[in-house]
């Protein structure tokens, strides 16, 4: 298994996941995922490490009542809130347990394939690639992101779960953070089968409620969540106090928006999306087409 691990949720943090990291953190990168790969009506999309389904909905409304939507996800907490949800208007949405190292889907039978933050938990990511490469048909594309550095959020926590609960809880709530890096991006998507890689930048403004409870709602929605509270259940308060004193720069800093980096490009192809804080250089690969 790679170093990241897998971000394995129980049922409980899953729902959380959908109502914290999926609303505001990922959400509002979802559209642009969706644009990049200009996902038309009527088109098959598969989104790979689909979470609760926030990229798969924007999808399905996009490729209308006559698009066919796959969203797959190795946690079954995860498929089991995905499946919960009221269905977008659109596309119908079909959701499946299993890895993205073994897709349960026959050669060539997508139009458009996402995967929204999923790559860099991959225990063999040039797999991963071959996989969404083997389903995708002729002409077919490929949007996917990640980000590009911790950030001052996911740093500032990590470093009071450090110090107060385990260095390996820190590593673990940042490991979505630990991402390829370009040159390792571009070799993957070459080897793969793609081809024509280009980079594109945007910028967005991620807005967060108040960080001295949503940080702790966050934390309730990561692979963390039982350490911490069997941290807290045993009477430590400082830890928190610690996280709060380190994020309320933060909540200074531009009326708590957090303002991180993403690309978007036009046209049909691959995408590969490294996405970060702040005013720090970031990158997206776009591939013309299927070779």
């Amino acid at each position: 298994m790679a170093k990241n691990g897998q971000w394995q949720l129980s049922a409980e943090a899953a729902e959380r996941y959908e109502r914290y990291v999926a609303r505001y953190i990922l959400g509002p990168w979802a559209p642009l995922l969706v644009d990049a790969s200009q996902v038309g009506v009527g088109e098959r999309v598969l989104d790979v490490a689909c979470g609760t389904g926030v990229v798969a909905r924007a999808a399905a409304e996009r490729a209308g009542a006559a698009g066919r939507i796959v969203g797959v996800d190795l946690n079954s907490g995860m498929i089991a809130v995905a499946r919960s949800l009221p269905a977008p208007a659109g596309a119908p949405i079909a959701w499946i347990e299993c890895s993205a190292l073994g897709l349960p889907l026959q050669n060539a039978t997508m139009d458009v394939v996402l995967c929204q933050q999923g790559l860099q938990f991959f225990p063999d990511k040039a797999l991963a690639m071959r996989e969404m490469r083997r389903v995708l048909a002729r002409g077919g594309r490929l949007a996917l992101s990640v980000w590009n550095g911790i950030g001052l959020y996911n740093s500032a926590v990590g470093e009071a779960l450090a110090r107060f609960l385990s260095d390996a809880a820190a590593v673990q709530f940042c490991a979505s953070r630990q991402a390829p890096a370009k040159e390792e991006l571009q070799r993957l998507a070459a080897e793969a089968g793609f081809s024509a890689v280009d980079v594109r930048v945007s910028r967005s403004n991620v807005h967060l409620p108040r960080l001295d409870q949503f940080t702790l709602d966050h934390l309730s929605a990561t692979p963390v969540a039982a350490a911490y509270r069997r941290r807290r259940a045993g009477g430590a308060r400082e830890d928190w106090r610690e996280c709060h004193e380190r994020t309320s720069p933060l909540c200074r800093w531009q009326g708590r928006h957090l303002s991180r980096r993403n690309t978007c490009a036009d046209g049909k192809g691959l995408v590969i999306i490294k996405t970060l804080h702040r005013r720090r250089p970031c990158y997206t690969f776009w591939n013309a087409l299927l070779r």
